[in-house]
This record gives C-alpha cells, structure tokens and sequence, in this order.
C-alpha cells in the first residue's frame, strides 16, 4: 500500500465502520432527561374534600366541577414542569382525569380522556381545587361522573388503592 492509503483500510477495518464509529464519538451527548423518581406506593393516597355542586347538567353540553382533594401521601405529587422540567407535556405529573359510567350498571360510557394539571407540586397534607370542564353525556338520564388521579404514563391510583370521587349526576334533555 502507498502512503496514502488511510489507516483503515492498512489495518484491514472497513472505512466505512470506521467512519461511522469517528462520527458518533464526535458528536456531543444528549442530554440526560430530568425526570422526578417514580412516586413510592405509600404516595397514592387521596382525601377528596368536595365538589362545587352544578346545579344543572344539560345533555351533550359542558359544565366546569371544580374539585378539591388533599395529598395523604408520604410524598409530593408533581405538576408537569416539576415532573420534567425540560419538557413539561405532563408524562410522571399527577393529573386529574373523570369519566362517566351508566349509574345502573356501573359500564364506562365515556373512558377517562382529558386532564387537569396540578397548578403546582402539592406536598404531603397539601391540598388543590381544580375546575375540571367535562363533556355531558349526549343522552340524557342517570349517570355517575367518577374523577380519578393518575401519575401520567405510571399508574392509576385506584390502583394502588386510593378510592375515586363518585357522583351522582342527572343529566336532563337539551
């Protein structure tokens, strides 16, 4: 071979693995993702304090219930920028979420869709009350409109055994 072969090819690696390899030691990291620890099970624990009674819930329209709950857990619960600073979409944040169930047979007839995020980190004996708009059943009748927390992309805290808010909700024709 002549002087100006390159390394790789004189020392019987392939150019291009080699460049490959060059390149990915060259460029910077990514930065590490800063993300809170899971919360620990003694974490899920929830006293839900009330409700904001609406009075009137009119089929296929949409009502605000402002919910309010305490932290009895041994742990903060984060909102979305203390769950991940760099991104705050949510993922590892507690978050509120409702759904509705038929009030005779308990079936889910809409399944838990939006949330509401926690205003800040609520630490343990901390409390919140968060006004959750929720879409009313099309149909009118009998339902029960549960709220449930969740860490989002984690767990449910039914669960880990924390009870969800129950109501029950008429829902009257348009």
């Amino acid at each position: 071979m002549t002087g100006g072969s390159s390394l790789a090819v004189r020392a019987g690696i392939p150019t291009l693995a080699l460049i490959l390899a060059l390149s990915a030691c060259s460029r910077p990291a990514e930065p590490p993702e800063t993300r809170l620890p899971l919360l620990p099970e003694s974490a899920f624990r929830v006293e839900w304090t009330g409700v904001d009674p609406v009075t009137e819930v009119v089929a296929g329209s949409r009502a605000v219930f402002a919910v309010s709950f305490r932290n009895r857990g041994s742990a903060t619960w984060p909102d979305p920028v203390a769950a991940k600073p760099e991104n705050p979409d949510g993922m590892s944040a507690v978050r509120l979420a409702w759904r509705w169930r038929d009030a005779r047979d308990h079936r889910v007839i809409a399944d838990f869709g939006d949330r509401s995020d926690l205003p800040w980190p609520i630490g343990p004996g901390a409390g919140a009350i968060l006004p959750c708009e929720v879409d009313i059943p099309a149909v009118p009748g009998e339902y029960e409109l549960e709220f449930q927390l969740v860490e989002e992309g984690i767990a449910w805290f039914d669960s880990k055994g924390a009870a969800p808010l129950v109501l029950p909700v008429s829902v009257a024709p348009r």
